[in-house]
């Protein structure tokens, strides 16, 4: 008998971005920066917003190019090897 398989929900599902202790701290360099600077409120609020979009196109940018470079991988790897897809998937759940 097969065990039954759950799938997530993909209409909640989410990637959890992990940040490295380099990021946080560049993160709080800036902040102090922009911090020291002669900005009235309105200005300096423009600028952290500016800020966390950039960040944030970055990691969209990021990830998707991870995302082309592991799928162009796979497809290589496929040919190379002639596998199936899921003697793939068993390689790479493997621990």
């Amino acid at each position: 008998m097969k065990a039954r398989q759950e799938y997530m929900d993909i209409d909640d599902a989410a990637i959890k971005i992990e940040r490295t202790d380099d990021f946080h701290e560049a993160a709080r360099e800036l902040s102090d920066y922009i911090r020291g600077l002669d900005l009235p409120q309105p200005k300096n609020d423009a600028l952290i917003a500016l800020t966390i979009i950039q960040v944030q196109q970055a990691e969209k940018g990021a990830f998707a190019q991870g995302f082309r470079m592991g799928m162009e991988f796979q497809k290589w790897d496929r040919k190379k090897k002639c596998s199936s897809l899921e003697d793939i998937a068993r390689l790479m759940l493997q621990p």
